[in-house]
């Protein structure tokens, strides 16, 4: 799909054409602007993408239309549409995001071809395109239309670039929570990861999942900010050795230490120093990724997860779920296996997904769903003796319970648990979620727990961050009352 007003090239016309491929609201925006002005109105999208995706405009063509020139040299005049080129330059899913919005936003002002032209057929539209000049009417514009005036473009274009900005700043938050899980790369992130190229296909099979299921956006969003506050803590802690480059990533204000030289050389120009800035602030500028040394094999991390119906109170089970993909997050970094069984009852489910194998799909398997019915401890507590028992690694693996229950575990299920600590020094870490979670846990796992946190508010995660990041040493012990 070439482009309209500019001359666009395969690698961007292949990106627009797989944002296209998974959003059906582009699909059906790119068919009512067709309606408006034909076939050629493909080509009108495609530069938008492309001007969003490249930091500088790619040629023109001389033949484009009066109304899409317009739009795009009004758009050149604008700092908001500027500063969305910032965002975007050189990232496809942010490019692809912030053009569907705009496109939303600005198809009212594309014109209605005439109704003689709309009659033509399409070798018709051709050699009328190769006769028009610049300057002169041509797919939609005549000498009696009645076209707004720059002023109101310009409001236009000016909305259109505000919610394009918001719309990509939503998407990448809302992946935050599940990029390490996912092996790729967010610009904006508080960590650098994947220092390759950004998965796209992962990236927007993730989106559209997260799109169409509020729950697990939920979840996402919450998880990713349990990382970053987790994150925070664990760098604060601990320092790579020196010199333990391992490749190269983006970051921004708070890794000017590890900077790229070939970043801090445009310092010495005025203009690139503001771009630089920009960068920094949208942690894209490319810096050192440091890696300490390996720490010794673990065995699975393994959650047991309560889904019983009185997990629904307050937001509990969208908490829990959060918690427990912040601990895949963990797991994906350690090279560890992660196994949750999700029990009422009975256990409801199982989704164990080896280390660094993750996808979409067995997130929102793990995560995608509700709680009913009541709570029994035994079954589960057994079925996580056994996932450890049967792991390559079984020593030093950790199991996280959730729960706001009280139930009961019998003497042999307590027993075998407390093997597995002594001998392979596996920890059983519990999370009391609710206010009253803390005295009914306290008296029914009490007896294998390794580390207890109790959790009454939801809106503070500084009681889980040691949990989140496994750490055994430094595990809040609250009160438990």
């Amino acid at each position: 799909m070439p482009g309209m007003c500019f001359k666009t090239s395969k690698w961007l016309d292949r990106l627009w054409s797989e944002h296209l491929e998974a959003s059906d609201g582009a699909r059906d925006l790119v068919k009512a602007g067709i309606e408006k002005q034909g076939e050629f109105f493909v080509g009108f999208p495609a530069d938008i993408h492309a001007r969003l995706y490249l930091p500088s405009d790619p040629p023109g063509i001389d033949t484009a239309p009066d109304w899409a020139t317009r739009l795009h040299s009004l758009a050149s005049e604008l700092a908001e549409w500027q500063r969305l080129r910032v965002m975007c330059a050189r990232n496809g899913f942010a490019a692809g995001i912030a053009c569907e919005s705009m496109l939303q936003q600005l198809l009212p002002h594309v014109p209605d071809r005439p109704e003689a032209q709309a009659q033509q057929s399409p070798d018709a539209n051709a050699d009328n395109q190769q006769q028009t000049g610049p300057g002169q009417p041509s797919h939609g514009s005549s000498p009696g239309d009645t076209s707004p005036s720059d002023a109101e473009i310009r409001a236009a274009i000016r909305k259109a670039s505000r919610a394009a900005r918001d719309a990509v700043q939503e998407a990448e938050s809302s992946l935050e929570g599940l990029a390490t899980p996912l092996g790729f790369s967010m610009p904006g992130n508080s960590v650098v990861r994947n220092p390759g190229p950004a998965d796209l296909k992962a990236i927007r099979d993730a989106h559209a999942r997260l799109k169409d299921s509020d729950r697990l956006k939920r979840i996402a969003e919450l998880a990713g900010r349990f990382e970053r506050v987790a994150a925070s803590k664990a760098r604060s802690k601990v320092k790579p050795g020196v010199g333990e480059v391992h490749g190269i990533g983006l970051g921004g204000l708070d890794e000017l230490a590890r900077i790229l030289p070939s970043e801090l050389v445009t310092l010495r120009h005025p203009k690139l120093r503001t771009v630089l800035m920009a960068r920094l602030l949208l942690r894209q500028a490319l810096v050192y990724s440091m890696k300490g040394r390996e720490p010794q094999s673990r065995g699975p991390v393994v959650i047991l997860l309560d889904e019983s119906s009185s997990m629904t109170d307050y937001g509990k089970d969208i908490w829990s779920k959060a918690v427990c993909l912040a601990l895949l997050t963990t797991a994906s970094r350690q090279k560890r296996a992660w196994h949750l069984v999700a029990f009422q009852k009975t256990i409801v489910r199982e989704v164990a997904i080896p280390a660094g194998k993750a996808t979409a799909a067995d997130i929102q398997n793990a995560l995608d769903h509700g709680c009913a019915g009541g709570t029994d401890f035994d079954e589960p507590f057994k079925r996580a003796i056994d996932i450890i028992k049967t792991s390559p690694t079984m020593k030093q693996a950790d199991v996280v319970v959730i729960t706001d229950g009280e139930s009961h575990l019998e003497a042999e299920t307590v027993e075998a648990a407390n093997m597995l600590t002594r001998v392979e020094g596996v920890s059983w870490f519990v999370i009391g979620v609710g206010s009253n979670a803390g005295k009914r846990c306290a008296t029914s796992l009490a007896p294998i727990a390794t580390d207890m946190v109790h959790v009454a508010r939801l809106d503070d995660p500084v009681p889980i961050v040691d949990v989140v990041n496994l750490d055994r040493k430094e595990v809040f012990s609250h009160e438990w009352k």
